[in-house]
């Protein structure tokens, strides 16, 4: 390969069938998923949030707050 010349694109017939994977498409076995929850107004003060009940939902390892 040489500047100036074409790049074989050697996955572009799954790009374009859209069969290809991506990283974000991916599931590991046993990983924890992240979940980041926002105030739904606009520049405002979170006070306290009351994380009781998304910590007894099955599957949730840890509820994590600033």
């Amino acid at each position: 390969m040489a500047i100036g010349q074409p790049i074989s694109m050697i996955d572009a017939r799954q790009r374009v069938m859209g069969t290809i994977d991506y990283t974000l498409n991916t599931q590991v076995p046993g990983a924890l998923v992240a979940r980041l929850v926002t105030s739904p107004l606009a520049h405002a003060r979170i006070v306290r949030a009351k994380v009781e009940a998304a910590r007894r939902v099955p599957g949730v390892h840890a509820v994590v707050s600033s």
